[in-house]
This record gives structure tokens, C-alpha cells and sequence, in this order.
């Protein structure tokens, strides 16, 4: 006997009258929120970094340090600038004085009128030179305020590349900071998905 083979069903056709349609496919993207405005903070002078304040994720304001340099090689600029300054003052004390003593004796008719323009010329370079140190003074102080790095503007660490320890090169960044405020979609598309 040979065995009975099972019927097979019929085959099911569907029929669909064919139409002109626009072609719309379905494309999906993925993005990331991000800040508008995004900034890398770097410290201005280089230093060996002795403080860290913050980590990726914290909020901070922007006043708010983030982290410092150990400030002693500014700390002795200042200090040397500090000391130009004084020996400047006494030296312009000292030409005011002998131009002043020029100038009386001009009048009274005992020295030369030479003798009275070299005091006044000494006088005038004992000042020039105090106006340099005073500004070499300020720019000392400033990079000693630079050895702490402040964020700038409120928002949130996305970054962070300082540790304790490290030694930190002036405009290496340390920080990323996005800053409070707008964001924006950021969405990686392939130019092929204009043309769909």
C-alpha cells in the first residue's frame, strides 16, 4: 500500500489594482541635545594644578573656581615686581629732589642751565622708568589672578582633563562648559536622506 499523500489547499491569490502614489519613506535619526554655546576653559599661565573643585556632570556659576595652579612662581613675579617698584619710587624721590635743587639754584644764579636740564632729564627717566615698573607690577598681579581658573558663565561640565598633580600648559583646555541657556538638536544626516 502506498501511503495517501494530504491534500494540499488551494493557493490563496490576492489581487490589488495597482495606483500611482508619492513615495514618502520613513527615515529615523538619531541626535543628542546640546548647548548653544559650549566653550573649553583653559588656565592663561602654566602651572602644576594643586586643586580640582568640580567633575563632569556638576553645575557651576560664573564666578566659581574650578580649579587652581600652585601660584608660586607669580606669587614671586609679583614679589620681584613689587620690589621695582619701591627701588623706582626712591630713585624718582631722589631725581626730585636734585632737580629741585637745580631749580633754586637756577633762580639764585649758581649752576648752570645745563646742570638743571640734566637734573630735569633724570628726573623725567626716574619717572618713565617708575610708570614700567608699576606696570610690570600689574602684570604680575594678573598672572597671579590667573592661577585660578574660573568658569566664565553658569552651566554644566560635559568635560574634564585637569587632575591634582598635573602640570597644566597656558590655553590647554581643562574644562568643557555648556553654558545655561538654549539648546539645540544636533542630528548626524547622511546627505543621501535629502534625496529620498
Amino acid at each position: 500500500d502506498r501511503a495517501v499523500e494530504p491534500a494540499k489547499p488551494p493557493a490563496q491569490v490576492k489581487v490589488e489594482a495597482v495606483t500611482l502614489t508619492d513615495y514618502a519613506p520613513v527615515v529615523s535619526l538619531t541626535g543628542e541635545i546640546k548647548a548653544r554655546f559650549q566653550a573649553d576653559l583653559s588656565f592663561r599661565v602654566s602651572g602644576r594644578i594643586t586643586e580640582r573643585n568640580v567633575d563632569i556632570g556638576a553645575h557651576v556659576t560664573a564666578d566659581q573656581i574650578l580649579a587652581r595652579l600652585d601660584p608660586q612662581e607669580q606669587q614671586a613675579d609679583v614679589d620681584a615686581a613689587q620690589a621695582s617698584v619701591r627701588a623706582a619710587e626712591a630713585q624718582v624721590r631722589q631725581a626730585s629732589s636734585a632737580f629741585d635743587r637745580q631749580k633754586t639754584l637756577l633762580g639764585q644764579g649758581f649752576t648752570t642751565r645745563r646742570d638743571h636740564d640734566q637734573a630735569e632729564a633724570a628726573l623725567r627717566t626716574a619717572q618713565g622708568s617708575l610708570d614700567a615698573a608699576r606696570a610690570q607690577l600689574a602684570t604680575a598681579q594678573e598672572a597671579l589672578s590667573y592661577t585660578g581658573l574660573r568658569a566664565g558663565a553658569a552651566g554644566i561640565i560635559t568635560a574634564r582633563n585637569a587632575e591634582g598633580g598635573q602640570v597644566a600648559q597656558a590655553a590647554q583646555a581643562m574644562f568643557t562648559l555648556a553654558q545655561d541657556g538654549p539648546r539645540d538638536a544636533v542630528f548626524q544626516v547622511h546627505e543621501s536622506a535629502f534625496f529620498l
